[in-house]
Protein backbone atom coordinates (compact mmCIF):
# COMPACT_ATOMS: atom_id res chain seq x y z
CA UNK A 1 0.00 0.00 0.00
CA UNK A 2 1.44 3.38 -0.97
CA UNK A 3 1.27 6.49 1.14
CA UNK A 4 -0.98 9.30 -0.05
CA UNK A 5 0.85 12.54 -0.75
CA UNK A 6 -0.29 15.99 0.29
CA UNK A 7 0.90 19.58 0.26
CA UNK A 8 1.61 21.85 3.20
CA UNK A 9 1.19 25.59 2.68
CA UNK A 10 4.10 27.58 4.12
CA UNK A 11 5.95 30.80 3.51
CA UNK A 12 8.97 31.02 1.22
CA UNK A 13 11.17 31.79 4.23
CA UNK A 14 10.03 28.64 6.02
CA UNK A 15 10.57 26.58 2.86
CA UNK A 16 14.14 27.92 2.60
CA UNK A 17 14.76 27.04 6.24
CA UNK A 18 13.39 23.51 5.87
CA UNK A 19 15.30 22.95 2.60
CA UNK A 20 18.53 23.90 4.37
CA UNK A 21 17.97 21.08 6.86
CA UNK A 22 17.61 18.33 4.22
CA UNK A 23 20.65 16.13 3.72
CA UNK A 24 21.59 14.09 0.66
CA UNK A 25 18.74 11.97 -0.66
CA UNK A 26 16.62 12.53 2.44
CA UNK A 27 12.94 13.05 1.63
CA UNK A 28 10.85 15.84 3.08
CA UNK A 29 8.69 13.11 4.65
CA UNK A 30 11.71 11.69 6.49
CA UNK A 31 12.93 15.13 7.55
CA UNK A 32 9.54 16.26 8.84
CA UNK A 33 9.03 12.95 10.66
CA UNK A 34 12.36 13.45 12.46
CA UNK A 35 11.44 17.05 13.30
CA UNK A 36 8.03 15.99 14.67
CA UNK A 37 9.58 13.21 16.76
CA UNK A 38 12.04 15.61 18.38
CA UNK A 39 9.54 18.44 18.93
CA UNK A 40 8.64 19.18 22.56
CA UNK A 41 5.70 21.61 22.73
CA UNK A 42 6.46 22.23 26.41
CA UNK A 43 10.16 22.88 25.81
CA UNK A 44 11.87 26.22 25.12
CA UNK A 45 10.07 28.14 22.39
CA UNK A 46 7.22 25.63 22.29
CA UNK A 47 4.52 27.98 23.53
CA UNK A 48 5.17 31.04 21.36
Amino acid sequence: MSKAETTIPLSRDTLKEVKSLKRGGESYDDLLSKMAASYDPDGPGGSE
